[in-house]
């Protein structure tokens, strides 16, 4: 762009590079720029999308786990005092009492 030499703008450890013929002061408006632009923010827009799409999944799993765990307990306490009154009354041996 006549501002900042190729070299200095270059990076050898990138995943995508396109050369834009353009001045500085309208390589926003060039076309070829706007669409590489475009595409690596679609690009990012997808990766974020799985990410929340995990987490939104994984929040589900765990509040259903919560849900069952809740359910669960009262569900053996109830089990719980109803074997116990299931069980016949044992006979208690006569006490005697005092004239």
């Amino acid at each position: 762009d006549g501002v900042v030499a190729f070299d200095s703008a270059h990076m050898d450890d990138v995943s995508s590079e396109v050369v834009v013929a353009s001045e500085h002061q309208s390589i926003h408006r060039n076309p070829r720029a706007i669409l590489e632009v475009r595409r690596i923010l679609l690009e990012h827009l997808e990766e974020v999308r799985d990410e929340y799409r995990i987490a939104e999944r994984m929040a589900k799993m765990e509040a259903q786990n919560k849900k069952i765990a809740s359910e669960a307990v009262p569900a053996m306490l109830t089990s719980q005092s109803q074997s116990r009154v299931a069980q016949p009354n044992v006979a208690q041996p006569d006490v005697a009492q005092p004239n």
